[in-house]
């Protein structure tokens, strides 16, 4: 179901509350509903068995119903840039989840344990909240190939975080790290490792010499703050807006950098100790 594809769900873009006649719509296996009013999810959507992808992002949802835990075959989930200020532990039914976007909501700061059944998981996206560390359920999905967690409050890594044997992508900028683990360098198939070398004083040899094909990107003064809006006459006016901007700019820098195999080593400064 796509929003615009139904005359009678157009007036969702007004309206904060699903319509009552989805209910008859049961046999549907994917909901993209964005840029709308909505504030709560409808506790119906249990009956929505079938359902693959729930595309949420970009409305005003401020909390996800713990009916959600009964899409036993839900695989992608995106609740990007809403108001969400914590996740029910019910999510962690959905064992077959295989990507989750809770990107955005700008208050998150910490996911239940429970999120430690989602074996299947191979992207997670949290950037642009405020957790402090990276939450305990992440380091137990085995599957995990992709996790963004910049924009956040990080000031440490776990010593644990090469228990993600899987990782391939760890996004890490705009945190307060001052120094990256040597466990890094343990991750067997990580190769693109982003970070802010603003506040670093200390990175591994390993990482900056690694033979193993990792590309390590540190943004030194922010480039983003400089190049987001320099060709730009758009200038964004909440925080928000902003964070939504700068994870498209991201994105699509990260996806130049796989196809031409670039990447811009650390310009090291004398308060940046390597060990």
């Amino acid at each position: 179901m796509f929003l615009n594809s139904d005359p009678d769900l157009c007036n969702l873009l007004s309206f904060q509350d699903f319509p009552d006649s989805l209910k008859e719509q049961t046999h549907l296996k994917e909901w993209h509903i964005t840029h709308t009013k909505i504030q709560t999810i409808t506790t119906y959507i249990a009956l929505f068995q079938e359902l693959r992808v729930l595309e949420l992002s970009d409305n005003q949802i401020t909390e996800l119903p713990v009916e959600i835990g009964c899409l036993k075959n839900l695989k992608e989930l995106n609740v990007s840039f809403n108001n969400l200020k914590s996740i029910p532990p019910e999510l962690g039914n959905c064992e077959n989840l295989e990507k989750l976007d809770l990107s955005g909501n700008l208050e998150l700061t910490e996911l239940p344990f429970e999120l430690s059944n989602l074996k299947q998981v191979t992207f997670m996206d949290v950037s642009a909240n405020k957790f402090p560390s990276i939450p305990i359920c992440v380091l137990r999905m085995p599957n995990l190939q992709w996790l963004d967690i910049s924009s956040n409050n990080l000031k440490d890594l776990p010593q644990d975080i090469d228990r993600l044997e899987e990782l391939q992508t760890l996004l890490l900028q705009k945190n307060k790290l001052t120094y990256l683990p040597k466990a890094l360098v343990n991750i067997p198939k990580l190769s693109l490792l982003v970070v802010s070398g603003d506040d670093l004083v200390r990175v591994p040899t390993a990482i900056c010499e690694s033979t193993t094909g990792l590309k390590f990107i540190s943004l030194k003064d922010n480039p983003l703050e400089t190049i987001l809006f320099q060709d730009s006459e758009e200038i964004t006016e909440s925080e928000r807006d902003r964070e939504q901007f700068e994870k498209e700019f991201m994105k699509a820098y990260i996806t130049d950098l796989r196809e031409r195999g670039k990447c811009t080593k650390l310009a090291y400064t004398s308060n940046v100790s390597i060990s």
